[in-house]
């Protein structure tokens, strides 16, 4: 069993509910992935989505900028200008 399904066995048997382990091949990084990218895609303010994934924004915008939407790309776009 991986670190991280160990983890969530942990935090599961801790607060009472069943746990799920992720499938074969699948880590957390690839969860903590498709987070961010859902976040983002809906539209989430980048500082909180950066906040709710433990990192930064450069981070976020660097990594994940195809996923912000049109008019939030374009506002980030102007902050760099300044």
């Amino acid at each position: 069993m991986t670190k991280c399904n160990e983890k969530r066995r942990e935090e599961a048997t801790k607060h009472g509910t069943k746990f799920h382990p992720f499938p074969s091949g699948v880590v957390c990084y690839d969860m903590r992935h498709i987070a961010i990218s859902e976040w983002l895609q809906a539209g989430e303010n980048i500082g909180t989505v950066a906040k709710n994934a433990g990192t930064s924004i450069v981070m976020i915008d660097r990594h994940y900028h195809k996923f912000i939407p049109t008019q939030f790309a374009d506002r980030i776009a102007a902050i760099r200008m300044v």
